[in-house]
């Protein structure tokens, strides 16, 4: 993956995200969200337990 066009890996605290075209849902934790065009996406560390 580290050689493609497309993906990239970044680790960050927030991260906004324009949907160019139409309106979109977007599903979160298995919830389905409203139309829109701008998402923002926060995380909190330690805010979620892993258990294996």
């Amino acid at each position: 993956m580290h050689r493609s066009k497309t993906y990239r890996h970044l680790e960050v605290a927030e991260l906004d995200v324009k949907v160019y075209g139409r309106p979109i849902r977007i599903a979160t934790d298995g919830e389905v969200g409203p139309l829109g065009t701008r998402f923002r996406f926060s995380a909190q560390p330690a805010a979620l337990s892993v258990y294996r």
